[in-house]
C-alpha cells in the first residue's frame, strides 16, 4: 500500500482545446511570440515541470521489498508527457517539423526547438532592421511603400520586438526620397505625430502632389490639341 501511495499523480487535462491558448503556429520568425502563448497554456494546468526537466523522466523500475519491480509511477508520467508533446507539436509549422522528428519526450521537443529557433529570432530582428534601412519608395506607390513598412514593423512584433513609434515615424520619412524632402523636414519638428497619424497625413500630401502635377498637366495638353 505505501508503494501505492507514492505515486505521484499528474494533471491530464486531455480536452483543453489547444487553439483557445495558442493563436499561432511556429515558423522560423515568430518563436519567441509563440513560446508565451505556448507557456500560457503549459503553465495553466501545472505542468511546466515537463519542459523545464523539473518532472523528470521516472527510472523504469524501483526497489520493492523482494528487489526491483516495474514502476508505477512510469505509466502515468508518459501518459502526461506525450498529451504536453502533442500540445508543443500541435502548435508548429510544417517547416519546422523536421527539427523534432525522433525526439520522444516533451522536454526535449521543447529543449530543440528553443536551440534551433531563440537564437534565429536575434538574427531576424537583424534582418528587418536592415530591411528598414536600405528600404527606398522610388517607384513603388505610397500604398505598396507603407503596406512593406507595416509588414516588416508587424513581423517585428512577431518576434518580440516591437518597433518604438517614432522609430517608426522616422524608418518610413527617411524611405521616401527627396521628392518628400519638404513633407519629411516638417513632419520631424517637434511634436513628431504619431505613426498612426503620419499615414494619413502623408496620403493627403500625396493626393496634393498629384493634384498639382495634373493642373500643370492639362493645359499642356490643352495647348497641344489646339495645335493638332
Amino acid at each position: 500500500m505505501a508503494l501505492l501511495s507514492s505515486i505521484p499523480s499528474y494533471p491530464y487535462p486531455a480536452t483543453i482545446n489547444v487553439a483557445n491558448f495558442v493563436s499561432l503556429k511556429l515558423t522560423c520568425t515568430n518563436y519567441l511570440l509563440r513560446e508565451t502563448q505556448v507557456l500560457a497554456l503549459i503553465e495553466s494546468q501545472d505542468l511546466l515541470g515537463f519542459i523545464t526537466g523539473d518532472i523528470p523522466h521516472p527510472t523504469a523500475e524501483i526497489e520493492g521489498t523482494d528487489g526491483k519491480v516495474p514502476n508505477p509511477a512510469l505509466a502515468p508520467w508518459k501518459r502526461t508527457n506525450r498529451l504536453v508533446k502533442a500540445w508543443i507539436t500541435a502548435t508548429i509549422s510544417e517547416e519546422v517539423l523536421g527539427t523534432i522528428v525522433g525526439v520522444t519526450t516533451s522536454f526535449d521537443v521543447w529543449k530543440a526547438l528553443t536551440n534551433a529557433y531563440s537564437q534565429d529570432s536575434q538574427a531576424r530582428e537583424f534582418e528587418l532592421l536592415l530591411k528598414l534601412q536600405e528600404k527606398k519608395k522610388e517607384s513603388t506607390s505610397l500604398v505598396d511603400y507603407i503596406r512593406d513598412f507595416k509588414s516588416t514593423f508587424d513581423q517585428l512584433n512577431a518576434i518580440d520586438k516591437p518597433m518604438p513609434d517614432q522609430n517608426k515615424v522616422f524608418w518610413l520619412l527617411n524611405g521616401l526620397g527627396p521628392r518628400y524632402e519638404s513633407f519629411s523636414t516638417a513632419m520631424l519638428k517637434p511634436p513628431v505625430p504619431s505613426y498612426n497619424d503620419l499615414i494619413p497625413l502623408l496620403h493627403s500630401h500625396e493626393l496634393r502632389n498629384k493634384s498639382q502635377l495634373s493642373e500643370h498637366v492639362n493645359p499642356t495638353l490643352a495647348f497641344v490639341g489646339q495645335r493638332s
